[in-house]
């Protein structure tokens, strides 16, 4: 995870998200883009089709808690980057 990511996802896209679906399904489906996202850079380091299975559930996983702690922290970016 790096900070730019953080702004992007979290700061810019989840409350949009929000607003739309709940906070569970915003988040298991930005988990999934995340996890997307990274699957062509981690075939091309060699890593086999199971750990990217897991890796990416691995990740929605993270999203959904990293979503539950700024939506219990008032929204504060500053929760989960620390």
């Amino acid at each position: 995870m790096t900070y730019g990511e953080e702004l992007g996802w979290t700061g810019y896209l989840i409350d949009p998200m929000q607003e739309q679906w709940s906070a569970l399904k915003s988040s298991i489906l930005l988990g999934v883009v995340w996890a997307v996202i990274h699957v062509p850079i981690l075939f091309i380091n060699g890593y086999s089709f199971e750990w990217i299975l897991w890796h990416g559930l691995y990740t929605v996983a993270v999203r959904v808690l990293m979503v539950w702690i700024y939506n219990n922290a008032g929204k504060s970016l500053f929760a989960i980057l620390g």
